[in-house]
C-alpha cells in the first residue's frame, strides 16, 4: 500500500514539474528564444570593365608660334584597356600622317605610335581627360631619314565629352595636343599638332 502511494505521489510531482516548465516556456518573450543567425550573402568581387576604342583625329588649328605653317595630322587609333570606377588605363596603336601643308609630300611623315595611357572620367561620367605617351616609329622615308627610326610621342586630351549608350560610348574631343619626335638624333624631326578627335568605345566585358 505504501509503495502504491509513493508511486502515485511521484507521478503527481512529475506532472506538476512538466506543467510548470511548459508555462514558463510559453510565457517567455520571443526575443529570448534563440534563432539561427542570419548569414550575410557573400560579396561578389568587382572586376574592371574591358573597353575597346576606335578614334579618328584631324588637325584643325595652326601652329601658334609659326601660323604660316599648318601641320596636317590624320590619325586612326585603336586602343584597349581596363576601366575601374572613374579611372582607366589604355594600350594604344595609332597610325599617323603628319607634315606641313606648304612643303613637299616627301617632308610629311607617317608614323606608328605605341602608347600607354591613363585617364579619368568626371562630371557624372560625361567628361574625360587622357594622357598617353610611348615610342613612335618612322614608317616613311623623309629627306634625310630612312624608315625604322624610333623616337617618342606624347598625346594629351585635356577635356572630352562622353555620350554613353548601353555598352557603347561616343566621345568628342574638341582640342588635343600631339607632340611627336620620331627622330631624336642627327637632325631631329619633330611636330607639334593641335587636333580634334571623335571616338567610339565598346565595352566588351564587365562583372
Amino acid at each position: 500500500m505504501k509503495t502504491a502511494h509513493r508511486r502515485l505521489l511521484g507521478l503527481l510531482l512529475c506532472a506538476l514539474l512538466t506543467a510548470t516548465h511548459a508555462d514558463a516556456w510559453a510565457s517567455a518573450p520571443e526575443s529570448s528564444v534563440s534563432s539561427p543567425r542570419a548569414v550575410p550573402p557573400a560579396s561578389t568581387p568587382t572586376f574592371p570593365a574591358a573597353v575597346v576604342q576606335l578614334d579618328a583625329a584631324a588637325s584643325l588649328w595652326r601652329h601658334p608660334i609659326a601660323p604660316h605653317r599648318a601641320p596636317l595630322d590624320h590619325r586612326v587609333t585603336l586602343s584597349a584597356g581596363p576601366q575601374w570606377r572613374i579611372f582607366e588605363a589604355t594600350f594604344s596603336l595609332s597610325l599617323a600622317h603628319v607634315g606641313d601643308a606648304d612643303i613637299h609630300e616627301a617632308a610629311r611623315t607617317r608614323t606608328l605610335h605605341l602608347g600607354l595611357g591613363v585617364g579619368a572620367r568626371y562630371f557624372a561620367d560625361r567628361m574625360v581627360s587622357r594622357l598617353s605617351l610611348g615610342p613612335t616609329i618612322l614608317l616613311s622615308r623623309s629627306f634625310r631619314h630612312a624608315p625604322g627610326k624610333v623616337g617618342l610621342f606624347l598625346d594629351w586630351r585635356p577635356a572630352g565629352f562622353r555620350f554613353p549608350r548601353r555598352g557603347t560610348t561616343l566621345e568628342l574631343h574638341p582640342l588635343g595636343l600631339l607632340l611627336q619626335a620620331p627622330i631624336l638624333s642627327d637632325v631631329p624631326l619633330a611636330h607639334i599638332v593641335f587636333y580634334a578627335a571623335f571616338s567610339v568605345a565598346l565595352r566588351v566585358a564587365a562583372k
